[in-house]
């Protein structure tokens, strides 16, 4: 792993976790593993995108759509090691999504295995009805915005392949992310008897608090705040987490308010109460996602946000509001530790006005340790080149790689979706599921925009000295596309570019 000169402000008095710790895709165990960022772990992307960055995805004339073929099977993702699949995405159509081709296999090889040990057709692992393959851990392009996506993890110890069977011809693209470690301990390869019970009923209710009963102290309460005036609601001392925050706000004046959280001394969320919540337009149809979002008339925060000495939060109204707001709150801890390796919560504003045609736009720049969550953006052209902006991929470059682990196939397919989240020749279809969703379509024909989200579990980067996150313009650059938005992440110290305050 890449060694970084630069120091890692973690409390190293805490207790070492033990040799039962959850594995990094085990978020129904413990919804706190997403904090942790380790450097035995990282996250990896194999996908479809053009080998020479063309518009088309690997499906030019003459360009093959996969890794290689092994004995008459199309390899799209292939590693050795330990780890896990934790994110497969696909979809099929010609402008707009249609049905996976039922004489296409997706077969699945771990630890050497000549046998594979999963042999189904498309619709039959993304249908949602072959256990262990069930919905919402899976989704079809109905549910998913023309996409088809499965978040049911599959860990091997020594390696794994995965490959399609008749895909030579098909106009297919393909999204595989796998989440590594450095050792198999604490491993069980699948075999798809393991539980997954809770990880589905947490994927079925998104609004709901992930987090199991246990330990905890929560604070609560109503206060008005004044016009120009910050007030503190919740303070706590350490070790400990905040495992919610809820806040019940008018609807029509979130905008007024802003959120302030510290975390060990350090201010790490400073934004507007709609931006902090992945709000986008107030026509939009609000987040409703595992972790965070809006549900029956609450704002809440189920985030692990871990500090090793003190928390603080203040939520600050504007000084043009006309009136006093009155609101309620509650903010709950869970009463001990975190784990060792867990960093420090933060919010950071994305707001690029116009990304420069030929270059990508920078959506993130961060510097020291740390991981992402998720984010809720919204994205819409500057010029008049209608959907375009929806073709640009995305590019993550994990600790200054070249070439980077992480190359998209689009804006679209990166939230979940495909073909422009159209899965029937009407507009694009607004849909909210607990990791993803495409929530607002807005602007005009000629300059459209639209608000999408996605949390990232088990499946973030996890970066040991920086990531730079970008998208290109439109499919070859020559778009200038608006950028608005807000990222949730864990940093294990103060970073360069957009400090911690």
């Amino acid at each position: 792993m890449k060694t970084c000169l630069l120091p890692v402000l973690i409390a190293m008095a805490l207790p070492v976790a033990g040799q039962d710790a959850d594995l990094p895709w085990e978020v129904w165990k413990d919804p706190g593993v997403i904090s942790q960022v380790r450097p035995d772990v990282r996250v990896v992307m194999s996908s479809s995108v053009a080998p020479d960055g063309g518009r088309f995805d690997r499906h030019s004339e003459g360009d093959s759509r996969f890794i290689k073929v092994v004995d008459g099977e199309g390899v799209i993702f292939e590693t050795e090691g330990a780890g896990a699949i934790t994110r497969i995405w696909m979809t099929q159509g010609n402008g707009i999504s249609t049905d996976l081709d039922p004489k296409i296999r997706l077969r699945v090889r771990l630890d050497g295995a000549d046998d594979p040990v999963i042999d189904l057709s498309l619709p039959e692992f993304f249908g949602g009805e072959v256990s262990p393959f069930l919905s919402p851990m899976v989704l079809d392009r109905y549910r998913s915005g023309g996409g088809n996506i499965s978040f049911v993890p599959l860990p091997f110890r020594t390696g794994c392949r995965v490959s399609l069977v008749n895909a030579e011809k098909a106009k297919i693209w393909f999204q595989v992310t796998a989440t590594l470690m450095e050792n198999s301990e604490g491993i069980i390869s699948f075999t798809g008897l393991q539980d997954l019970s809770r990880w589905r009923r947490m994927l079925a209710h998104p609004g709901t608090d992930p987090w199991v009963a246990g330990s905890r102290e929560t604070v609560s309460g109503t206060v008005v705040l004044k016009p120009g005036t910050a007030q503190q609601l919740a303070t706590f001392d350490g070790p400990d987490q905040i495992t919610a925050i809820v806040l019940r706000v008018p609807s029509r004046r979130l905008g007024e308010v802003n959120i302030r959280m510290s975390f060990d001394g350090r201010t790490t969320v400073d934004l507007p109460l709609p931006w902090f919540f992945g709000i986008g337009r107030p026509d939009c149809s609000p987040v409703r996602s595992l972790f965070v979002g809006v549900d029956q008339g609450e704002v809440y925060s189920y985030f692990p946000m871990p500090f090793h000495s003190r928390f603080a939060l203040e939520l600050e109204l504007s000084a043009g509001s006309e009136k006093g707001l009155k609101l309620d709150f509650a903010v709950r801890r869970m009463g001990r530790a975190p784990a060792p390796d867990a960093a420090l919560f933060g919010a950071r504003a994305i707001d690029v006005p116009a990304s420069a045609l030929g270059r990508d736009a920078v959506l993130l720049e961060l510097v020291g340790p740390g991981r992402l969550a998720g984010l809720a953006v919204t994205a819409g052209s500057t010029s008049s080149d209608g959907w375009d902006f929806l073709e640009g991929d995305e590019t993550l470059r994990v600790d200054g790689e070249d070439p980077p682990s992480w190359l998209g196939t689009g804006v679209e397919d990166f939230f979940g979706g495909g073909f422009y989240f159209r899965k029937d020749r009407g507009k694009p279809g607004v849909f909210r599921q607990a990791l993803h969703g495409m929530t607002c379509v807005g602007g005009t024909l000629e300059q459209p925009s639209m608000s999408f989200y996605r949390l990232m579990p088990a499946d973030g980067p996890i970066f040991e000295c920086s990531l730079l996150f970008s998208e290109e313009g439109g499919p070859t650059g020559e778009v200038s596309v608006r950028w608005r938005g807000v990222a949730w992440l864990y940093e294990s110290k103060v970073a360069s570019g957009g400090s911690w305050r």
